[in-house]
């Protein structure tokens, strides 16, 4: 169990790994700090459906913990899930900038004719 197993359970495509990005972004900000799916919805600004999906998986594949009153959701930092995440998040970081960095050179390569 663990992140990969979350990410695998979820099928992560690029749409997908910007939410779970986004995700778990704003909880490694605020360790221990329970917020419900709406919240996190709001905070992150992406579909509620789509959130309380992953925040459903993530917490089954233990890497959030899940409070059942009222229903929510917080993160424990651990070193082995903290490195997880974190080269989680530079890989999907790394590889949106390379994305951005060729949309430009091709808009910049045919603007020019």
């Amino acid at each position: 169990m663990g992140l990969q197993a979350a990410l695998a359970e979820l099928h992560a495509d690029r749409s997908v790994d910007a939410i779970v990005r986004d995700v778990l972004s704003f909880f490694c900000g605020h360790p221990r700090e329970p917020f419900s799916a709406l919240e996190v919805s709001r905070r992150t600004a992406r579909p509620q459906a789509q959130v309380e999906t992953i925040l459903l998986t993530l917490s089954r594949c233990f890497v959030l913990d899940f409070h059942s009153d009222p229903p929510s959701f917080s993160y424990v930092p651990q070193p082995l899930l903290d490195l997880d995440v974190e080269r989680y998040l530079r890989r999907v970081g790394t590889i949106e900038g390379r994305l951005q960095d060729n949309v430009a050179r091709f808009r910049q390569r045919h603007e020019t004719f």
